[in-house]
């Protein structure tokens, strides 16, 4: 082989490592560029599976830093909204964690179509009157969870007139408020009038029963249902379920001035006519 062309052989080799190292540094410099081209907004995603007529709640919601290019002009974005700005809003539609919010997903409470999105499939909406006192003094909120009491007065066999409080159902949701904020500053909200809650239909009949038998109270339950017996920390009460299992206490339970119950006692009614006269008599007696 002549000079010129072992000369040639060692240009070509040169140039080939050449090419090859700077392909080399390309292919070593491309990641930080991609990863300099994933910097962009951040964008409000789903920090879970959020299901349809899920009320919104801190967690549920996080903020992810967002390629600018694909950012679609639906998205919530830090520099326009808060993440505390959608809290009490429903979920229309179902997303998956790690989903991009759009408002059209989302309804806030008074919009139209918030109750049939918050309404479990098969359940009704209705809604019953509430005071400072039977409403927990204004401390309700929507997704919280209540037992309804029922207060009455009820003559007992001897003719006694008793006080009774009956705890009727367990475990309802409630879907909203009548409280109304006033726009004038330093003027504070009214205390809401009204409570609207899901109950099955059996249970919408029984409501309007309910509240001709006489006063409603509202008691609010605890999130919590129970506390870890080795960490101590409160574990959430997951049963969505409502309950009719009941109790009651009379009168005679709570204060001992009260005449006790008479359990197993009854009056029985003696009518005597004597020609045009009639008369009356009422004896007490024992069951056997």
């Amino acid at each position: 082989m002549n000079a010129r062309g072992i000369i040639l052989i060692v240009v070509a080799l040169v140039l080939a490592g050449l090419a090859a190292f700077f392909a080399r540094s390309y292919l070593v410099g491309t990641p930080d560029v991609v990863a300099e081209a994933a910097k962009g907004p951040k964008v409000l995603i789903a920090a879970r599976d959020l299901p349809i007529g899920k009320i919104i709640a801190d967690k549920d919601f996080e903020w992810l830093d967002w390629p600018v290019e694909t950012v679609h002009p639906g998205y919530v974005l830090a520099n326009q909204k808060k993440m505390s700005d959608y809290f009490g809003y429903v979920v229309r539609s179902s997303m998956v964690i790690g989903e991009p919010i759009t408002v059209a997903k989302l309804v806030q409470q008074g919009d139209r179509g918030f109750m049939a999105a918050i309404l479990k499939p098969g359940m009704r909406a209705i809604t019953i009157p509430i005071t400072r006192i039977t409403g927990v003094g204004g401390f309700l909120f929507p997704g919280d969870r209540v037992d309804v009491l029922l207060s009455r007065t009820k003559t007992d066999d001897n003719g006694i007139v008793r006080q009774v409080t009956e705890t009727v159902f367990r475990n309802i949701r409630v879907l909203g408020t009548g409280l109304r904020s006033s726009d004038a500053k330093g003027t504070p909200p009214r205390l809401a009038k009204t409570a609207t809650i899901e109950v099955t239909p059996t249970l919408a009949e029984k409501f309007r029963v309910l509240q001709r038998l006489g006063g409603i109270t509202l008691a609010l339950r605890s999130i919590a249902r129970d506390q870890d017996p080795e960490t101590g920390e409160m574990i959430l009460d997951k049963n969505e379920e409502i309950s009719e299992v009941k109790s009651m206490s009379w009168d005679a339970e709570v204060s001992s001035l009260v005449e006790p119950l008479e359990i197993g006692k009854q009056r029985i009614k003696i009518t005597i006519n004597r020609g045009r006269q009639r008369e009356v008599l009422e004896f007490k007696r024992d069951k056997r």
